[in-house]
This record gives structure tokens, sequence and C-alpha cells, in this order.
């Protein structure tokens, strides 16, 4: 073996007890956060920080030596967990500078690009949390930039893509709706450059699902609506696809939720609509048929406090069916359950004893169908249809 072999050989070997070095206090900081301890004892920090110094002295001296490099990067991504825990973001940072250092190097590689990618994520996020945006905001621009410089990295610019559309959410909730837009721009951007590429859509729709989220609780009604059906035919676009279809069906849920809460009936039906359409695509399940029962016992509670029954009436038919179709699952068997409630109780408010009577006997059948279901005994106690 040459001299030169020898000393990277001691170099690796260096760099593998600092990663050991740092995972140890990883474990004591998480045996201390099990017990509700957010803290570490100076001295286990210090050894930690004196572990990381070594790996950053190492990559300088050896930035061609890969083994280096990935025990650097296993180092520091330890070390930005313990920093994230004890909101100490400088420390973060540092660890971030390490990591964006070693992502420029032209390695053939990519996973150290990957992981600065992710770690900006998880700083991002951090320093929106401590009221930092444009710290965050800055950060985010730094995967841009990589990304920029690797474009042939199609994890890179899903990383990116999963940024921007953490950036949409924080910054709209921070009123800072202009930065919400360029982050917007820069999915559309993304996606017509990367068509096929399911990161890149899965992340997109993701961004608009934050502005649909955050439209619906104080904006225009039409304005979410749109969004709504823009990502709903994303996902009828691809059947199959059960990351668009959650999301998809999860922006219908709050739409109904929200915009049924704001009085705005007739989105909230048309959200409802959708919702109902996505629940029978091949890649849809047992959570989206639940999030559907709820998102209908929701519905019919806002349209009995309008006294629109008939609408509502509409709506428990629909609950009724499926409940019918999946009698196994409790979940939906109890919204099917209050909302009968709900809308029996209303129609016997206004007087309208027939149709009270037909729903109460509903509730009967079902309390008889499911005898030891006592969530549902006692919603139909409630209206008096549990003998």
């Amino acid at each position: 073996m040459s001299l030169g072999s020898r000393d990277t050989s001691k170099a690796i070997a260096r760099a593998e007890r600092a990663v050991l070095a740092i995972k140890e206090v990883e474990q004591t900081f998480a045996d201390a956060a099990a017990d509700n301890r957010m803290a570490l004892p100076e001295d286990d920090l210090a050894h930690a920080l004196d572990a990381f110094a070594e790996l950053e002295a190492l990559t300088t001296i050896h930035f061609e030596t890969q083994d280096i490099t990935r025990a650097a990067v296993c180092g520091s991504l330890r070390l930005a967990a313990i920093g994230r825990g004890l909101g100490e973001l400088d420390l973060v940072r540092r660890v971030n500078a390490l990591l964006a250092q070693l992502a420029q190097q032209p390695s053939p590689d990519p996973t150290t690009r990957r992981a600065f990618a992710e770690a900006s994520n998880d700083l991002m996020l951090a320093e929106a949390g401590a009221d930092q945006l444009d710290a965050a905001i800055e950060t985010y621009f730094g995967i841009a930039l990589l990304s920029d410089n690797f474009p042939a990295d199609s994890d890179l610019t899903g990383a990116r893509a999963k940024a921007a559309a953490n950036l949409i959410a924080l910054t709209l909730e921070a009123g800072r709706e202009t930065v919400a837009e360029h982050m917007t721009r820069e999915l559309d951007a993304l996606s017509h450059i990367f068509p096929d590429e399911k990161r890149v859509s899965l992340q997109v729709a993701r961004g608009r699902f934050n502005r649909l989220a955050w439209t619906a609780r104080t904006g225009s009604p039409d304005a979410a609506i749109a969004e709504l059906e823009t990502l709903f035919d994303t996902a009828i676009g691809s059947p199959t696809d059960e990351g668009l279809i959650d999301i998809a069906s999860d922006a219908a849920f709050v739409l109904v939720t929200r915009l049924g809460t704001r009085q705005h009936h007739q989105n909230a039906l048309k959200a409802f609509d959708l919702l109902s359409k996505l629940a029978v695509l091949p890649a849809s399940g047992d959570p989206i048929t639940g999030r559907l029962a709820e998102a209908a016992f929701n519905l019919i509670t806002d349209l009995c406090q309008n006294n629109r029954r008939d609408e509502a009436q509409l709506i428990h038919d629909d609950l009724a069916g499926l409940s019918v179709a999946q009698d196994d699952n409790p979940k939906i068997r109890l919204a099917q359950a209050k909302g009968a409630a709900n809308l029996a109780m209303t129609h016997e408010a206004v007087g309208d004893v027939v149709a009270a009577e037909l729903l109460t006997a509903d509730l009967k059948a079902l309390v008889h169908a499911h005898p030891d279901d006592m969530a549902v005994f006692e919603i139909a106690a409630m209206v008096d249809c549990a003998d």
C-alpha cells in the first residue's frame, strides 16, 4: 500500500469515528426527547460539534474521496436533526453549508445533492416555524440553484418542487402572496420541463392544494372551486396514481367543509360531487371512501342549519347507499347515523313529521342490523328510535 493510500485509509477511519460520535449523541438526544426533555448536556453537544469539525476538515482535504463524502453526509444529516430538535438553527445552517459544498462537487453519486435538498427542505420548515420566513425563502433558492446546475437529476428536481409547494403554504399563511405566486410559477415551469416526472406532478398538485386550502378559508369560493377542478382533471387523467387521487380528494373534502361552513352551499355541493367521482377511481381506497362519508355528514349538517332540507336529503341518500355498499365499515355507518339524526331533527323542527319518521325508521333498521355498534345506538337514542 502506498503512502497516499495509507493516508486516505486513515482519513476514512477518522471520518467513520466522527460519524459514530455524532450518532451516539443523536441517540442520547432521542432518549431525552422520549422523556420529554428536548435538551442535551453541554458536553454531549460539544462532543458532536468536535466530530463535525473533524468531518469539515476531512472533506476539505479529501474532497475527492467518496467514502469520506458519504460519511460527512451521514454525520451532517444526524447533526442537523439534533440541531432542529434543539431549535439551534445556526447549527443547522452550518451543517447545511457543508452539505451545499459537498453537493456542488461533480460527483457521479447524486446522493449528496439529494441529501442537501432534503436537509434544506427541513431547514426551510424550521426557519419558517421560528418566524424567519425570509431565511426560509433564501434556503429555497439554494435548492433551486443546485437544481439548475444539475438539471438531469430528477430526484433533485422533485425535492425542489417539494420545497416550492411547502413555501406556497408558508408564504400564504404569512400574507406574502407575491412570493406564493412566484413559487406557483416555479412549479408550473418545472411541470413543463419535466411533464412525465411523477415527483414533480405530485408536488404541483400539493402546491395547488395549498393555494386551494388557503383560498377556501376567506378567499373567493369560485377561485377555490377552479383550483379543485384543475386538481380533479389531473387525478382523472391518472386514475391509478394514488398520490394524486389522495391530494385531490383531500382538497375536495376541505372545500366541502370550509365552503359549507361559510354558507357557500352550491360550491360545497360541487366539491362533494367531485369527491364522489374521485372515490370510485381504481386507486381510491377505504381512506378516500371514509373521507367521502365524513364530507357527506358535514354537508348535511351545514345544509340542515340553513333549512336546505331537500339538498340534505339527497346527500343523505348518497351516504345511505355508500353505507349499504360498505356495510362492514363502522366509520361510514356512524356518518350515516349522524347524518340521518341531524336531518330527522331538522324535519321535525319545521313540522315535517312524515319525513322525520322515514329517517327514524332508517335509523332503527341500522340499529337492528348492527346491535353491537354502541356508537350508532347512542345516535339513535338521541332521536328516541333505539328501541
